[in-house]
């Protein structure tokens, strides 16, 4: 029905009440219609630092740092990309021994 703005605030409503893994996907597909590609890397991010896929959580990251124009977004992003280098080391070392 092409109400994008309208989709994401009820996937938003329902991720705050409980994870919602199904908003992700949705939210996605709606930031991508209506064009929003700093919120489609936000959420990409999201996904795949969840599921442990470091490094695409890392090329997002830097994605998104070239198309958020935002200041506090590309700060909250830099800060992002350091928890998530040191989550990947903390599970490489644990795999290691």
């Amino acid at each position: 029905m092409k109400q994008f703005d309208k989709a994401i605030n009820v996937v938003r409503r329902c991720q705050m009440t409980k994870k919602f893994s199904l908003g992700n996907e949705l939210l996605l597909k709606s930031y991508k219609n209506s064009r929003r590609t700093c919120d489609l890397y936000l959420t990409n991010i999201k996904i795949n630092e969840n599921k442990g896929h470091w490094d695409l959580a890392m090329h997002n990251a830097n994605e998104a740092l070239r198309t958020c124009e935002s200041k506090d977004e590309i700060l909250k992003i830099r800060a992002w990309i350091g928890k998530i280098a040191e989550k990947r080391d903390f599970y490489e070392k644990l795999l290691k021994q």
